[in-house]
């Protein structure tokens, strides 16, 4: 201790004798100090803080993978994902969505905004509510079925000044009409995305998700996928069980190359604050 007192001392009267060194130490420090203070204050919202979602440790990402080609976190084709969601049993649900951008036209001048095609029990999944109006109904995954919109409540707010009247009047994305049939809480995103042509509010729109025609394709992957666990089922054993599903829908669908697909497996993970966006 006492050698630690004097180097302290011996510290100070060469700091005293050489000021503008002193000054260059002082203003290190005290940028150093707050560096470290905004690298935790971001650390904190992204890793440490609770996401805004129902109990958010029952929510995974699945992914596809293939080890031989070192791809990760891939995303799925429709009828893969429609086969997990009937046949698993280690979800409550699972729900996907894909990304996209919209032409919206309406009472003010056409925009540009980025929009969602996503499940319909999206918002139940997460646990979410709109904050105005309703959610989308089963029904209206079907095709043929009215076309129906949430607006994002960042959308509402700087287009629509926060016009209450705006559920059940008319938009047109891409020039086809949709209802608005509800308003989606401040802070919205959907965990299944890291695209980052999705704004930091999250998608403007979001639409049910009917898939296209060349979205049947067992090969045409381009949807995110997010599950909700079933309580006391660990990520380990729904892991282990969608191994073994996603194996048999590739021998089932690619007899021949079954052998070859095996390393086509599924990734899953709770990494919301990262991968998920």
């Amino acid at each position: 201790m006492e050698n630690l007192w004097k180097d302290l001392r011996f510290a100070l009267r060469n700091l005293r004798k050489r000021p503008g060194f002193t000054l260059i130490v002082a203003l290190t420090l005290t940028l150093g100090i707050g560096a470290n203070t905004a690298i935790f204050s971001v650390a904190h919202a992204v890793l440490l803080a609770p996401l805004p979602y129902h109990e958010p440790d029952r929510l995974v990402a699945l992914w596809a993978k293939n080890d031989k080609k070192n791809l990760t976190q891939q995303p799925v084709s429709y009828p893969n994902f429609k086969d997990w969601k009937e046949r698993n049993q280690v979800f409550e649900q699972l729900a996907g969505a894909r990304g996209e951008s919209f032409s919206l036209t309406d009472r003010s001048e056409p925009e540009r905004v980025s929009g969602l095609r996503v499940s319909v029990n999206i918002l139940s999944l997460l646990g979410a509510k709109p904050a105005m109006g309703r959610d989308f109904l089963p029904e209206e995954e079907q095709p043929g079925h009215e076309a129906v919109a949430l607006v994002g409540h960042t959308l509402w707010q700087q287009r629509y000044a926060g016009d209450p009247r705006l559920v059940g009047q008319t938009l047109t994305l891409d020039g086809k009409a949709y209802t608005v049939v509800g308003v989606l809480p401040p802070g919205l995103k959907h965990p299944g995305l890291t695209l980052a042509a999705l704004p930091p509010s999250g998608a403007d729109i979001w639409i049910p998700l009917i898939p296209a025609a060349n979205e049947q394709n067992r090969s045409f992957a381009n949807m995110r996928v997010v599950g909700r666990l079933k309580p006391q089922v660990t990520l380990a054993q729904a892991q282990a069980e969608m191994n073994v599903l996603v194996a048999e829908c590739a021998a089932r669908q690619f007899p021949r190359r079954a052998h070859e697909r095996r390393s086509e497996q599924l990734s899953l993970g709770h990494s919301l604050g990262v991968a998920f966006g």
